[in-house]
């Protein structure tokens, strides 16, 4: 018995491109897909796409006219169009005009899953600001200035570049672009970065958790102090320990007085969770997480007056607040001291 042929693709469709979504990683890290709205004469269809090298092209389309074909019927209730990679797109005119359409909004907790310098529409309120520094870029100066980005998923630092001027408790509408430091995600304005204030958001002034970060609370079952050392002063990079009066960089061969050196420590942690679902973990501290644990400085202890200082700390109940990608801590609430007492 010979097999049916197949079913002929759909016929192609002519309309124009809005609102192409920045690139987002599926469920798993292998997969990346965007999406696209395409305006018809009488209906406007969803269109996922998982072909992440496509995603510039239909950015260059954004706006415009065009005509898509071999593309495929979507089986998902949340698209109506596979793109793919042997699907095609060309300029076209239409005989109907181009109408406005939603600009398609992401969520701060969604933020995680952007894969770096994709741009992004988001609405959020500042409920946070630090002073503003000037940064100098080659000869040109810059005045830069981060802030707390908050709406009703999360927050997430925002790092605003002049001319961009941001308020502390206004809220606006923007278009900015992913990024990453050290595994922590935060969204940054560009030359191309649109912005507008919008009506107050319905969200207190306090930030709400970070995206980058999680707490636990726990014991500490065990430590190593993984390396302490010298950073240079001019170049920050590691020194080679020395007992003598002056240090030279090997990075970039500045000499400079040893006591003047910054120390930096390294400590890795294994944590025993209290009262939650999970199994021991291993979190990496740095000096100023030290120092806060311990309320003193840790440069001013050796090795083993520091271990047995961390110990006897962490046998009370201590929250750690950490990256859950990098299990790097960046800060550290230790016991009340009414606790001791009990």
């Amino acid at each position: 018995m010979s097999t049916p042929p197949p079913p002929p693709p759909p016929p192609p469709i002519s309309g124009y491109v809005h609102n192409v979504s920045a690139l987002t990683e599926g469920r798993s890290p292998r997969t990346k897909f965007f999406k696209f709205d395409i305006q018809l004469a009488n209906d406007v269809k969803k269109v996922i796409c998982f072909s992440p090298e496509k995603r510039k092209l239909m950015s260059t389309h954004e706006g415009k006219s065009c005509k898509i074909s071999k593309y495929e019927v979507s089986k998902h209730p949340m698209s109506d169009i596979v793109f793919k990679d042997k699907s095609e797109v060309i300029d076209e005119t239409v005989d109907f005009e181009r109408t406005n359409i939603e600009t398609k909004l992401s969520q701060i907790s969604d933020l995680q899953k952007i894969t770096n310098n994709q741009e992004v529409y988001v609405e959020i309120k500042v409920t946070s600001k630090q002073k503003s520094e000037t940064i100098t870029r080659g000869t040109k100066e810059m005045i830069k200035s981060e802030c707390m980005a908050t709406d009703n998923t999360g927050s997430i630092r925002l790092v605003a570049w002049e001319p961009h001027s941001l308020k502390l408790g206004h809220s606006y509408h923007l278009k900015v672009r992913v990024k990453s430091f050290e595994g922590d995600k935060y969204i940054n304005t560009t030359a191309e970065t649109t912005f507008e204030e919008i009506e107050p958001l319905d969200i207190s002034d306090e930030p709400t958790q970070d995206v980058n970060k999680y707490c636990i609370k726990g014991n500490i079952a065990s430590m190593e102090i993984v390396s302490r050392h010298l950073k240079c002063t001019n170049c920050r990079k590691k020194l080679v320990n020395t007992a003598s009066k002056v240090t030279k960089c090997q990075n970039c061969h500045m000499s400079q007085l040893t006591k003047k050196c910054h120390q930096d420590l390294t400590v890795k942690l294994h944590i025993d969770p209290i009262g939650q679902n999970q199994q021991r973990m291993f979190i990496t501290c740095f000096s100023d997480t030290i120092a806060t644990l311990i309320t003193s400085d840790p440069f001013t202890l050796s090795d083993d007056e520091l271990t047995e200082k961390i110990l006897e700390m962490g046998e009370h109940d201590v929250t750690f607040i950490i990256n859950p990608t990098t299990r790097i801590c960046s800060n550290i609430q230790p016991f009340e001291l009414t606790y001791l007492s009990s």
